[in-house]
Parts: C-alpha cells; structure tokens; sequence
C-alpha cells in the first residue's frame, strides 16, 4: 500500500476553538475542490487516525437526498487539512474500478484503457471531453479506449447525477464526413500545385509565376477571415468554394502580370512599367471581379435550407475573389516591379525552344482566323 496526501496549513498562531476551526476547514474544503454553493458541508466527529498527530475527520457533502462522504485527516492541533488517498499496487489498475456492461469508443482490444466519468452537469468533464477525449481517439485510432463509467464517483465529485439515460452510438457518419473533408483537402492543395505548373507552363518564367502563385495562398487564406467574421466554418460547402476559387483567384494576377511585362520586354525599367501596367489594366481587373461576383448573387437569394448550404458557398466563393482582386491591384504590382526584368531571346535558355512553338500555334491561330473570315 501506498497514500499520497493534499494538505493545506493555516499560519501558525494561538490555539482555535472548535467552532473556528469548523469554519475554516469548511472554507478550505470549498475553495479547493469548488465545492457548489447549494451543498451543504458537514463535519463528522474527528475520531483517531493511523496516522501520527492526525485525526480522522469524515465531511458529508450532500444536496437534497443526494450524499457524498469524504475522509480527511486533520491535525490534532487543528492547523492542517489533509486528504489520503489510498491505492493497491498488487491489483491490476485496469480492474479497480467497475466497468461492466459499460459503452467503450474505441478498439475493445486496446492495450490503453482510459475512464471516462462523462457528466454533462459538471463544466470539468465537459470541457475535458469536448477537447481531449476526441482528439486522442483521432491521433491514436485503434490503440486506445474509453470506457464510460456511471456514477457515483470514487473521487471528490459531488455535483455529479446517476446517468438516467445510456445512450450508444449506433451508426457514426463522422466516419464518411471527416474522410469527406480529408479528401476535399488533398483536392484543394492538388488544384493549387496544377494552377502553379500551368502558369509556369505558359509564362515560361521562374520570376514570373512566383508572383501570381502567392496570390493563391494569400487570397485562400484571406477568405479564412472572412469566414471567421461570417461564422463559417471549414465542411465540404466551404472547401469546395475553396477549391474552385483556386482557378479564379490567378486570373487578375496573370492579367495584371502580362500588361506590365508587355512594357518590361519593351525596355521600359520595371518601377515605371508596373505603375503604367497597373493604372491601365486596374479598371479591367475591377469589372472582372464585379462580373464573377455577379454570377453568385442569385445563390444568396435561395430560400429553404437548400438556400441556406450554397449561401455559405457563394459568400465564401466571392470573398476569394474579392481578396484576389485586392492583391491583384496591389502585391502584384509591386513585386513585378522587383522581380521581372527584360530579357533577351538568347538568354531565355532551355525556354527558347517552347517560346518558338507558341509562337507557331499563335500564328496558325491567327492564320485559322483570317481564313476563316475569307
């Protein structure tokens, strides 16, 4: 056998009256265990202890026809509370407490076993089984369990109610939902690394796809602050918005970049041209973005709960492509006036055999058109 005990001492001073002494133990008790004001605290008749200098001091904690009782220990001058705790090293923990019959989340076969005493009337276990319990079933799958035991409880836990109602989990969907959101996840990062190689595909500039290829992360993560504000949350609607938007947020960031690099290659310096770039290609990105967000009004106008699910999508949707737009106008600019600079059909490399195809295809475009107006 072993104890471990939790004591709390008052200052020295003259000797109390029992009176006293039955106040400030009743105090302490209260205070250290938040104790509910509606449970009344009495103290037993201190008896002696096998313990040296400690008495025995047994406390009722009771509520209506509810009662709990705890064993103290207490000095015999009166100046220290203790509370023994008692444990059985030659049994095994996982048998000391009852859980027969009991529901158990997790592998039945785990070799970690964890109780869990679930009382939604206490904020304790609340709080401790909205933020541990699930994210330990997550992290460590089939390797824990948690067996749900009724009360009354062996510890100090007085506000705790016999469950009336035991309720098991039949089917859980969560199962299908979070690989939903899982995979929607993997689409979404897959669409922003496809949008990065197209535009690296057709700029056929390293400087040049660096720009428009943060405006997608810095426009995804934009939209998360207003989803926040909109008290949005991140389900398959949400992400699926997220994973269109991907295809829209690099329209006006290529746009932007294509006006100024028409006058970088004409030998304008890179400060000049992207101020030049930006003034006359600005209203064009604005009308692109109003036209796109157009499209989305009537998904806010749906009734029903239908109504309800696309409001979500389309507000989400159109946030992106407003926090586009904003960047567009303003970081891309910027940073091509930093980075792009002109460059002669020599020094384009490994990329002059590709320019040399698009511009065959452009001229057989062109060639398509003018036969075809013949």
């Amino acid at each position: 056998m072993t104890a471990g005990c939790k004591a709390q001492t008052t200052p020295p001073q003259a000797a109390m009256d029992s009176a006293t002494i039955n106040r400030r133990v009743e105090i302490m008790v209260r205070s250290e265990f938040n104790i509910p004001q509606d449970y009344i605290v009495t103290l037993g008749v201190r008896k002696p202890s096998q313990i040296p200098g400690y008495d025995s001091l047994p406390i009722t904690l009771s509520r209506d026809t509810k009662s709990q009782v705890v064993d103290f220990l207490i000095s015999t001058d009166g100046q220290t509370l203790a509370r023994l705790e008692t444990f059985n090293l030659a049994k095994d923990p996982v048998f000391s407490i009852d859980v027969a019959g009991r529901p158990i989340r997790g592998n039945p076969a785990a070799m970690v076993t964890g109780i869990n005493f679930d009382d939604l009337e206490c904020p304790y276990c609340a709080r401790m089984h909205e933020s541990l319990f699930p994210s330990t079933l997550d992290r460590y799958k089939d390797k824990v369990r948690f067996i749900y035991k009724d009360t009354p409880l062996t510890e100090l836990h007085p506000w705790a109610m016999p469950a009336a109602v035991d309720v098991e989990i039949l089917t859980d969907r969560t199962v299908t939902i979070r690989a939903s959101v899982a995979d929607v996840e993997f689409e979404l990062m897959l669409a922003v690394v496809l949008v990065v190689l197209v535009i690296f595909v057709f700029l056929r500039n390293i400087p040049a796809t660096i720009i428009p290829s943060l405006s997608v992360p810095l426009s995804l993560v934009g939209t998360f602050g207003v989803m926040y504000m909109a008290g949005y949350s991140l389900n398959n609607l949400s992400l699926m918005a997220l994973t269109i938007a991907t295809g829209f947020v690099v329209d006006d960031a290529i746009v932007m970049i294509e006006n100024i690099s028409r006058y970088v290659e004409a030998g304008e310096p890179p400060l000049q041209a992207a101020l030049k770039g930006a003034e006359q290609i600005g209203f064009t990105i604005v009308s692109l973005t109003v036209s796109l967000i157009a499209v989305l009004i009537p998904l806010l106008f749906m009734g029903d709960v239908v109504g309800r699910l696309f409001r979500e999508f389309a507000i989400t949707l159109a946030g992106t492509i407003l926090i586009s737009a904003v960047v567009a106008l303003t970081l891309v600019p910027m940073m091509c006036a930093k980075l792009l600079r002109h460059h002669t059909p020599s020094e384009h490399g490994a990329m002059a055999a590709t320019q040399r195809w698009f511009d065959r295809v452009i001229e057989g475009g062109d060639g398509f058109v003018i036969l075809a107006k013949i």
